[in-house]
Formats: structure tokens, sequence, C-alpha cells
């Protein structure tokens, strides 16, 4: 009697979690039922889905949120606003928030083509104008949402209901640091997004925030690789020294910043040309097919004037 009994009890825990699947702590800062006007979760369609079974839900996409560092992800349907008015809301919890920024600019890089409307939500949001403003994409901190509306009826605006999610995450809109770090003259931050994995598939940089230094190169680009402490910052240096030694034309010389000194490094690499890197402190700064000595020791001057006013001395 007392096993049927448990049976039972476990049937009816399960089929109640199911009817809200959304509920706890573990909820990946979705919406439960009651919290947006008109959303409602929809029981009768697959509603919930850990990162265990990435696999099987992400299909070619794995590696790209891999590269990013996923962490884990959440899914649930819903209905917005009518019972066949269908939508579909995902969130995934990067390790970083250079790797929620690297997933967001992959989706409107690469899926949307860059021809998404941005939208004023959490960090930074896109929506996608070509459907009808079916899908919307945003990052905040370290979590990466997709709204996805398939229902019947007229699409309805994302914007307000993507802006209240965006309020579940903990801190400010902010971009990751170096979209700040390379808002420079002589860098067009504009264009701005983080590298989709290692920066130059070097292991020991992380997915980095970069854009074009066409004023030192004409394939230039210039990467911020942020580190969580100065040791792991150095620990990464002491590889790129040793790759560049490697290299032809190694050379060491020393950046002037306002009295103080930086080491700066360079080489020529087979894959990136000329190759130069310094480090601030956690940051390391690197640029790529380098023709113009000069304003690339000028570009690092100003990089690490902006990181420094940012971060201290």
């Amino acid at each position: 009697m007392y096993k049927w009994f448990g049976i039972i009890l476990f049937v009816l825990i399960t089929c109640i979690s199911c009817s809200n699947p959304v509920s706890g702590s573990n909820s990946g800062l979705l919406p439960v039922n009651g919290e947006y006007p008109g959303l409602i979760a929809d029981g009768k369609r697959k509603t919930y889905i850990l990162a265990k079974k990435r696999d099987e839900y992400l299909g070619n996409n794995t590696a790209i949120f891999d590269n990013y560092g996923l962490v884990d992800f959440f899914h649930n349907e819903y209905t917005l606003g009518g019972e066949a008015n269908y939508l579909s809301i995902e969130s995934y919890r990067l390790a970083g928030d250079n790797g929620a920024a690297g997933v967001f600019y992959y989706f409107v890089r690469r899926k949307l083509m860059t021809k998404g409307q941005h939208v004023d939500v959490g960090a930074d949001g896109v929506l996608d104008v070509q459907n009808n403003g079916r899908n919307l994409y945003f990052f905040k901190g370290r979590w990466f949402f997709a709204l996805v509306y398939s229902g019947k009826g007229d699409v309805p605006d994302l914007v307000p209901l993507a802006k209240y999610i965006a309020t579940k995450v903990p801190g400010n809109n902010w971009k990751p640091d170096g979209f700040r770090y390379l808002d420079v003259e002589g860098i067009s931050s504009k264009y701005a997004y983080v590298s989709a994995g290692n920066a130059m598939n070097f292991a020991f940089l992380p997915p980095s925030v970069t854009t074009f230094a066409s004023s030192v190169g004409l394939e230039a680009n210039i990467y911020i690789s942020n580190f969580n402490d100065e040791g792991d910052a150095e620990e990464a240096a002491d590889s790129f020294r040793g790759l560049l030694r490697g290299q032809d034309n190694y050379k060491k010389s020393i950046l002037n910043v306002d009295g103080k000194e930086y080491p700066l490094y360079q080489a020529n690499d087979e894959k990136e040309g000329l190759l130069m890197f310094a480090k601030y402190r956690k940051v390391i700064i690197s640029i790529s097919h380098v023709s113009d000595v000069d304003l690339a020791r000028t570009l690092f001057k100003r990089v690490i004037i902006k990181i420094r006013s940012d971060i201290g001395r």
C-alpha cells in the first residue's frame, strides 16, 4: 500500500511541475503564469529543456554555443494574447558576459545578416524585421534570450515583453567592458562584436571583443581579451610571448603612457601577419595584420589610457 502511495505521490508532483515548468529557482529567468499580461505557459507542448539535451535541441548550433561557453539553457512554450498565438522563449546562461554578447552578435551577423533592427532591450537587442518582427534576440550580463513568435494571429510587439524579461536579469544594461575600451580615436567601435570562440583561434585567449583597426592596416583587427584576474592575464601573456618568440622578426619594445612603461611585443605570424600585443592588468590588447607600426603604437596607448581611466592605475 505504501509503495503505491509513493508512486501516486510522485506522479502527482511530476504533473504539478509540468503544469508550471519554469517555477522555482532553476527557472532560467523565464516568466511564469500570471507574471506578464496575456502570457500563459502552454502545458500541452514541449515546455522545458535542460542543457543535458542540448544536442537534441540545438542541433547544428551546439558548437556555436559551446564556443561561447554555454553553461545551461532553458526553453518554454507560451501563448500570448490568445490560445493560438504561440510564443517560444529561450534563455541561455553563458560562462561570462563576453559569451552572451558573442552569441547575440553571432545571431545578428550570421542569422540576420546584420539586417535586423536594433532595439533598446538589455545590453543590446535586435528585432527580425525581415520576418515581420516575429523574432527578437537580446542579451544582458551572462544571459542571452530568444523570443520566437509562431502564432496564427497578428504579430505582437515583443519589445515590451523582452524589456520585462531583461529586468529579471541582475545588473546594469551594459555591454562587456571591451566595447567601451575600443571607443577611442582611430577605431570603428560601431562594428565591434565578440570573436567566435578563442580570439584568432589562440587557445590562451578567450572569446574577445574585436573590431576593425583599418587605420593601421587594411586587414587589421584589434582584440580586447578580458580575464578574470591579473594572474590569468599574465599566464595568457606568457603563452602569447612564447608563440611570438617562435615567429620571424620577434621584438620587444616599450610603450610610455603618461610616464608609465608597458612592454609591447610583436612578430610576423603565419596567419595573422604582423601581430602585436600588450597587457594592462587583467586585459590583453592585440592587433593583427599591422602595416603601420607607429600608428599601432598610438592605438595601444589610447586603449591603455581608456582602460586605465576605467579600472584605475
